[in-house]
């Protein structure tokens, strides 16, 4: 029940009047949701065309301010861009300019900061915080993240196989949970202990990865007839990986972390640098040598979705690196 009307008893021209007016969504991941073929300007103006008779004048000025309200430099410029011109902290608050663009009662936020890195979580949920206070509206967040969950829900509601196992004010599901589930789920947070040392349980042997002054410089222009600029998206990096360690490589969206995996990996080739496995240069192997080398470091990527392909089944997907490296033991199950 909404407001005195049952939700489950729409057709769908009341429905189509209720969504996006008076109770929004921002889904989790932005990309799949956003239509790479129109610019986000024209997509949060179709908000305003579905549901009122505004001018096309009046909206891209409405649009613009919106914008600039959930944080996107130059909005006049960036309201012509595409999809992809923008970081994935970019086009979440595309999304979230979207859903409050009519100011609506409810706004259901779908795990909004899955695919961000920690600092723009942090000014998502800032934003979110900032937009409720001036609206009023009431918010639903749907999230695995119990840090989330914590900083910006006042009542919880904890589900297991599709029921509702516990709910109560936050701070008394926090501290004392009564169902197991939820005492498991906050066992399973993990604690930070600064003055506690990390005992790594792994051997460490001899170096088998060594990056040495690893850079990758793009050159980019604004238009047909700006000049071009370098963009250093990785600059002099070095680090060493020996037999059974772990290094962790931090930062911010945009740092060049994944730059410098890709590079690893041989799918972007670097400005310059060098990069040692097993003693061989991996930049300098060609051929049966480089298909050797990518039979032996692999990467597993941050979005499965954009990284399989939806015209395989799973079997195919998982056996294709079988047919591609036919000598490894296990491709003989394959015949």
């Amino acid at each position: 029940m909404f407001d005195g009307i049952n939700l489950s008893n729409l057709d769908e021209e009341e429905r189509r009047a209720l969504n996006g007016r008076r109770i929004a969504m921002i889904f989790q991941d932005p990309l799949a949701y956003l239509n790479p073929v129109y610019t986000v300007g024209r997509q949060i103006a179709e908000v305003f065309e579905s549901h009122s008779e505004h001018g096309r004048g009046s909206v891209r000025d409405k649009v613009v301010q919106l914008m600039q309200r959930v944080g996107i430099p130059e909005p006049e410029k960036r309201i012509d861009h595409y999809p992809h011109q923008f970081s994935g902290g970019q086009r979440q608050r595309v999304m979230i300019a979207m859903a409050i663009a009519l100011k609506p009662d409810i706004l259901i936020a779908d795990e909004p900061t899955t695919a961000l890195d920690v600092s723009v979580q942090a000014q998502i949920l800032d934003l979110l915080r900032d937009l409720q206070r001036e609206t009023g509206m009431a918010m639903i967040m749907i999230t695995h993240d119990l840090e989330v969950a914590a900083a910006m829900a006042d009542r919880i509601i904890v589900m297991n196989g599709g029921k509702v196992v516990e709910s109560g004010n936050a701070e008394e599901v926090f501290t004392s949970p009564g169902h197991a589930y939820t005492r498991r789920l906050m066992a399973a947070v993990p604690q930070r202990d600064p003055g506690r040392q990390r005992v790594s349980t792994a051997v460490k042997g001899d170096v088998l990865l060594q990056v040495e002054n690893l850079s990758k410089h793009y050159m980019l222009t604004s238009g047909l007839f700006m000049p071009k600029r370098e963009f250093r998206a990785v600059d002099d990096v070095s680090f060493v990986l020996r037999r059974g360690q772990t290094v962790g490589i931090v930062g911010e969206s945009g740092s060049g972390k994944s730059s410098i995996a890709r590079m690893l990996l041989r799918l972007n080739d670097p400005t310059s640098g060098r990069a040692l496995f097993a003693g061989e240069d991996i930049f300098q192997l060609e051929g049966k040598a480089l298909n050797g080398f990518r039979r032996r470091v692999q990467m597993v990527f941050q979005d499965p979705f954009g990284s399989m392909n939806p015209r395989m089944n799973v079997r195919a997907i998982i056996c294709e690196p079988l047919v591609i490296h036919p000598g490894h033991p296990a491709a003989f199950a394959l015949e």
